[in-house]
């Protein structure tokens, strides 16, 4: 297994998607002090680092050729986590409809 730069970031985003979910689901019981719209604000940043990362993952494996099978597997896979810690976190937020989530997903 080849661990390149798109690889890295495809592990670095699959490291984001739990936090961000943390972030929404959990943080304002912690940090009491911080206004809830912060952490919202907070929490869509990590997602916003983790869509560039997507891009530049997927940018820097084709135009330096460094495609590799674990790439292949851990690229979607970080998406998919990505996808579902926001939808769940905002469902459980009461902020997204189960249905549309289930949609969404499948």
């Amino acid at each position: 297994m080849s661990l390149n730069l798109p690889n890295s970031l495809a592990f670095f985003r699959i490291l984001l998607a739990p936090l961000m979910f943390f972030m929404l689901v959990n943080a304002p019981d912690i940090f009491t002090q911080i206004h809830m719209s912060w952490i919202n604000y907070f929490a869509a940043l990590i997602f916003v680092i983790a869509s560039v990362t997507d891009f530049f993952d997927g940018y820097i494996a084709r135009s330096w050729d460094q495609k590799t099978k674990l790439g292949t597997i851990l690229d979607p896979l970080a998406d998919k986590m990505l996808i579902l810690a926001a939808f769940l976190g905002l469902m459980m937020l009461g902020r997204a409809s189960a249905w549309a989530v289930y949609l969404i997903l499948v």
